[in-house]
């Protein structure tokens, strides 16, 4: 979608030779669907490639839409006299009728805002996927995206139904239908929007798995190959090859063989001897795990609720990632997280009579 400020719609009217219009172009051909029950003036339905939106400076309270025909000549389709109509569906593949639909959603005296509304076949993000676009308005005619001609500023796209500004983010975006928001920023200094909207909605089966996972990519999906009859969580017992993966062992060196081996200690290792602090837990990532490469995750509580405390923690990660990154090891009391300090052990025939502090 591009602000053009010299359309010329003069095949329609003589008189409009360089009018304000938002340019509204697809790749691909009559992928643009033009609703004949939304525009007044259209008796069909019309498949075009390329429409424009002209407000008329003298009748605002119009949307005027045009599309490029089978000859490539601008023709006029009609109106759209109430605001809010959806006039517009994208046609591509899978995605059909009604997935993702421009609606005219409001016309003020300053601000003529256009709307993708995004809908997946199974209703499960209506309306929260949309894409709201702003585009600023004067003495009845479009003059720019955003408040202002050739600058990108906040206001200008939105993307969830007006809960996230995108307007000036300098990363491509995917939406959860799998629509790709191009470079709002740069796109948004050219007074224009760029997406692209795959043929059929994006589904992703996601699966934690080692290092040697292969993911292949076909079409608008993503695909896992199968892992069929392989147990991601294990007992201790169960556990033939302990170097060939890394690992996250939960549970104590007094309960836990594999924990008590990761750690360096003697199973069963209680108490004091443990390592954990009483009545808390410990998470710790130790290097080189059992002799190998990989590493080991230990989780483990001085009970078996702090423990439990510990494992929610990493449950929510994302709330306590400051807390965690960068850590070799954290102390977990409750939802308490605190960085353990590592200490040297010094013999004391090799430091005799000196003061480490």
């Amino acid at each position: 979608m591009t602000f053009e400020s010299d359309t010329d719609l003069s095949n329609e009217n003589a008189s409009r030779t360089s009018e304000e219009t938002i340019s509204i172009k697809s790749s691909v051909e009559d992928s643009l669907q033009l609703k004949a029950s939304a525009i007044d003036g259209l008796s069909a339905d019309v498949k075009t490639d390329q429409i424009w939106l002209w407000i008329n400076d003298s009748d605002s309270v119009q949307l005027h839409v045009y599309y490029e025909d089978s000859n490539n000549d601008l023709e006029g389709a009609g109106n759209v006299s109430t605001w809010g109509t959806d006039f517009l569906d994208v046609i591509y593949g899978s995605t059909k009728a009604g997935n993702v639909i421009m609606s005219a959603m409001n016309l003020t005296t300053t601000v003529y805002t256009t709307t993708f509304k995004v809908k997946d076949d199974d209703s499960k993000f209506d309306y929260g996927d949309d894409i709201v676009i702003n585009w600023t308005t004067a003495s009845g005619v479009i003059t720019s995206l955003g408040p202002t001609l050739g600058a990108n500023e906040a206001g200008e796209l939105f993307w969830g139904n007006l809960s996230s500004d995108i307007s000036t983010k300098d990363e491509n975006h995917l939406t959860a239908y799998g629509i790709m928001i191009y470079d709002p920023k740069s796109n948004g200094a050219s007074d224009e929007v760029k997406i692209s909207v795959p043929s059929d909605q994006i589904r992703a089966n996601i699966i934690v798995q080692g290092q040697s996972s292969t993911i292949a990519t076909t079409g608008g999906s993503v695909q896992v190959n199968s892992i069929a009859g392989v147990d991601l969580v294990k007992l201790d017992t169960e556990v033939t090859d302990k170097t060939s993966k890394p690992m996250i062992i939960v549970g104590g060196p007094a309960i836990n063989p594999l924990a008590a081996e990761a750690m360096g200690l003697t199973y069963p290792a209680y108490g004091a001897a443990s390592g954990i602090p009483a009545d808390k837990a410990l998470i710790k990532l130790y290097e080189n795990a059992f002799g190998g490469t990989n590493m080991a995750l230990v989780v483990a509580g001085w009970e078996a609720a702090n423990t439990r405390d510990a494992a929610n923690i990493l449950k929510d990660y994302a709330t306590y990632a400051a807390d965690l990154d960068g850590k070799m090891a954290v102390e977990v009391s409750g939802t308490s997280v605190t960085a353990v300090t590592e200490t040297v052990a010094v013999e004391e025939e090799v430091v005799e009579d000196e003061v480490v502090e």
